[in-house]
């Protein structure tokens, strides 16, 4: 619903094919490092999915901002308005996910197995996800016409 009032054609899709793609790397590294799912794997999914769906919507909503911010004689490429956008939300993305990251990065350390499973597939997913929301997605958008 948000995405609407961004005018651009796919937002929303491109949107769910970067979390996709923040999902299956998860799962790669997941079958790499013999990590079978089980119920905490499975509860930590709308987790990142919602962290993920967060960097878009700032990102993009970001972009909108800059967009209308900007005379249409002057406006500048598509491009330029993305590297703009990313100047801006990167940083705080990027603290955002390190945060997250280092909070369910420490149970890695944890004695119970299931929560070693749960920190470090939570680990992995969270920076698949800020990975994808911020390289994919702007290089999409960025070449969209």
């Amino acid at each position: 619903i948000d995405f609407k009032s961004l005018r651009i054609r796919g937002a929303t899709f491109f949107s769910l094919i970067a979390l996709g793609l923040g999902y299956l790397w998860l799962l790669g590294v997941m079958n790499f490092r013999g990590i079978d799912f089980n119920v905490a794997n499975i509860l930590i999914s709308p987790l990142l999915l919602g962290l993920g769906v967060d960097n878009c919507v700032y990102l993009l909503n970001r972009f909108r901002d800059i967009r209308n911010q900007i005379p249409e004689d002057e406006m500048p490429s598509r491009a330029e308005l993305m590297t703009r956008a990313l100047s801006s939300t990167s940083v705080p993305i990027l603290a955002n996910t390190f945060a997250t990251m280092i909070a369910f990065g420490s149970l890695i350390f944890a004695e119970t197995p299931v929560l070693r499973f749960l920190g470090e597939s939570a680990t992995w997913g969270i920076g698949f996800m800020a990975l994808f929301s911020l390289t994919f997605l702007p290089s999409v958008i960025s070449l969209r016409r």
